[in-house]
């Protein structure tokens, strides 16, 4: 019942000082006052009198005699939405729990409640009190026999207080609701532009990668061009040879048509399969929901995608364990692996510089308790020094300005850390290379 009739509960054991509450709090006992005290100004020669009637906060007051019965009434209208602010509570109450008690209990469910404990004994010091209760500033004493006016100003007094904390409570649920949706919707469009920068990167990794698909595709394609030609000529022959009625021929050129036939096949499964793995990468898109995912499968095909960057300066060597299925995004993981099998074929192709051996790129990858753990290593130059404590920044690149846009690495620590409560860290050797190491937990910790 915020901002309307404040509720005032009386707790006393004895009937006469209820009344004698009652009559200090209502307003028709305190307009009685209010006469007396206007009739005894003039009859006094004490003045003109200003106003008869000043405005007198109004409660709704409620009486019980027993500390159980304050418990239930305090409950009850809690529930009803028509909660006191305000409790009398006398200390001394046989036979039942005493004020103590009671306030105690009451401070429990509705720690808000300000409470002025009323006695004419000293049963309890302050330092009892606050042994009892705690440190509060809702709790008051107010000693019997009281003056009305005490009365008076304690029951207005702290319903306004009361109130004001009401006031206040609510005016901070708003404002943390307001931050809260502010935050939700800040974090959701944070989600969303990593989404899409994850997404751009993973297209532009794919676009420069097609240029090396034309040429993957080049030698399937030649294959196949020359086993047609092959068919074309020995189709032709064994129409002539049909024509001369020459049975031993016929034979011998329908010998010559499995393997031709067995080449165009085996060149058109494989050009088939580029470009599908390619086209499965384009139209992928980051999965909302976790699912289980062969990670062997992802590791092999981000390698096979990679080919046409590292095929000229090094040779890839896999050792994949058995791996269970690991909760993930597949679209995530294969990018983060293809992306820094690609970093590694630029930094040995860096020390290359298209002349000397082949570099190495290993990658390999096991299951250990709740994690899986995937490593890519290359034998670069490794990483200097100073770009050691950046080099996952978002747009940092030691390359030339048409060659790398900074996001590679980046887009791995989102993928693997931000998204997946993974790890991403590296060992690096100037010299010798580096290795780059993906922890990712099998099972996504729960929202």
């Amino acid at each position: 019942m915020l901002d309307s009739q404040p509720r005032i509960l009386l707790v006393d054991d004895n009937e006469v000082l209820l009344a004698d509450y009652r009559r200090i709090l209502e307003p028709a006992a305190r307009d009685a006052d209010l006469e007396l005290d206007t009739l005894e100004q003039l009859a006094s020669g004490g003045g003109t009198v200003i106003s008869r009637h000043p405005v007198q906060p109004r409660y709704d007051l409620t009486a019980v005699n027993q500390g159980a019965a304050a418990l239930a009434a305090v409950d009850r209208a809690s529930a009803t939405g028509q909660p006191y602010s305000v409790v009398f509570l006398d200390v001394r109450m046989p036979p039942g729990i005493d004020g103590v008690e009671t306030a105690a209990r009451l401070w429990r469910t509705h720690p808000d409640l300000e409470i002025v404990l009323c006695s004419a004994h000293n049963d309890y010091s302050w330092d009892d009190l606050t042994r009892a209760l705690g440190q509060t500033d809702h709790l008051l004493v107010l000693r019997k026999p009281f003056d009305a006016i005490e009365v008076r100003q304690l029951a207005a007094s702290l319903s306004e207080k009361w109130q004001r904390g009401r006031r206040l409570t609510r005016q901070i649920d708003e404002l943390d609701a307001a931050i809260h949706a502010e935050v939700e919707a800040r974090l959701a469009e944070r989600a969303r532009h990593e989404a899409e920068l994850r997404r751009r990167e993973r297209l532009e990794v794919l676009g420069r990668l097609a240029a090396g698909l034309v040429h993957e595709i080049s030698t399937p394609a030649q294959l196949v061009s020359t086993s047609l030609e092959v068919i074309g000529d020995v189709a032709a022959e064994l129409v002539a040879a049909a024509a001369a009625g020459t049975p031993h021929e016929v034979a011998a050129l329908s010998a010559e048509l499995g393997p031709a036939l067995g080449d165009a096949r085996l060149a058109i499964g494989r050009i088939h399969a580029l470009v599908k793995r390619m086209r499965s990468q384009v139209l992928r898109e980051p999965d909302r929901a976790f699912k289980p995912v062969d990670l062997d499968g992802e590791i092999r095909a981000a390698i096979t995608l990679a080919h046409g960057e590292y095929k000229y300066d090094a040779e890839v060597v896999l050792e994949l364990a058995a791996l269970p299925p690991v909760e993930c995004d597949p679209a995530d993981i294969s990018q983060a692996v293809l992306n820094l099998v690609i970093n590694a074929a630029h930094a040995i192709r860096d020390v290359r510089a298209g002349c000397g051996p082949l570099g190495r790129i290993a990658v390999t990858a096991s299951a250990g308790g709740d994690f899986v753990d995937i490593a890519v290593s290359d034998t670069g130059g490794g990483i200097a020094p100073e770009h050691r404590d950046r080099i996952f920044e978002p747009f940092f690149t030691t390359k030339p300005i048409d060659q790398g846009t900074g996001q590679g690495l980046a887009i791995v620590h989102a993928c693997v850390v931000d998204r997946h409560h993974g790890s991403l860290t590296f060992d690096t050797e100037l010299g010798r290379g580096t290795t780059f190491r993906i922890r990712l937990p099998i099972s996504q910790p729960g929202p």
